[in-house]
């Protein structure tokens, strides 16, 4: 039969593809090395990228002190089924994001430096009053241009056009150092508060204090102070002391 062909058990391999089929044998194991070859390559490269994960999915005993949870991949993606590869799209979202969290994090950069100029001049105006309270309150002293340090060793410079800057080094040229004395206000205050709440615990006892007649003496003590230095700290008097143990003895015998 013309193009056609059939096996026998006299015909051998060779004599079966001579000439009628190219044959696919090297082929077809030339194809399965390469890939065998590739997925063992790629299997090898993912152990070579990822040496934690076994480790991250099951951590040691002494660390097991919640239950393991899965490892989540930050890709959109399971590199199982890439054998370790990472898509071209994967990539790709990861430079977005990636891009993205920098626009974010120079963006507060730039809003830390806001601020922290924004708190710069509310501190320079807070100087600024203060020291004008300050020098409502006591003319301050001016230094030369050596300038001499006070107790606080707040120093203000003052230039030519009236600005002043907090800086702790010497003049130069127009500028002259002004020393600032130490605000006392807070200091002032407290001390207020402390004596007008000594004076309202006072004002209370004396109201909450009734008047006590001391039978031995035959004397009315209308205040806490009058009832302190009659008793001379002690609970009774001499004489009322006295009386008591009087009392003491008669009831005994």
């Amino acid at each position: 039969m013309q193009g056609r062909w059939t096996l026998n058990e006299d015909d051998s391999l060779d004599e079966l593809y001579k000439g009628k089929s190219p044959s696919l044998l090297p082929c077809s194991f030339f194809l399965s090395f390469l890939h065998m070859l590739s997925i063992s390559l790629f299997r090898m490269a993912r152990l070579l990228l990822q040496p934690r994960q076994e480790e991250r999915r099951h951590p040691p005993s002494f660390q097991r002190l919640a239950p393991p949870q899965a490892v989540r991949s930050p890709l959109p993606f399971r590199a199982s089924r890439w054998f370790g590869l990472v898509p071209p799209h994967a990539l790709l979202l990861t430079m977005v994001a990636r891009d993205k969290k920098e626009e974010e994090l120079a963006r507060t950069r730039g809003d830390l430096l806001e601020t922290q100029e924004q708190l710069a001049k509310a501190r320079m105006d807070l100087l600024r009053a203060r020291h004008h309270l300050v020098d409502g309150q006591r003319q301050p002293t001016t230094a030369g241009a050596g300038g001499s340090r006070g107790l606080a060793g707040n120093y203000l410079l003052r230039g030519a056009d009236g600005e002043e800057s907090p800086l702790r080094s010497q003049s130069h040229g127009p500028m002259a150092i002004t020393e600032v004395p130490p605000y006392r206000g807070d200091d002032q205050l407290a001390a207020a508060k402390r004596r007008r709440g000594a004076e309202e615990s006072q004002a209370q006892g004396e109201a909450s204090f009734r008047p006590t007649l001391c039978e031995a003496c035959n004397v009315m003590m209308n205040t806490k102070q009058v009832m302190k230095d009659h008793f001379g700290g002690r609970k009774h008097c001499r004489a009322m002391k006295r009386l008591l143990e009087l009392e003491g003895l008669d009831r005994r015998s």
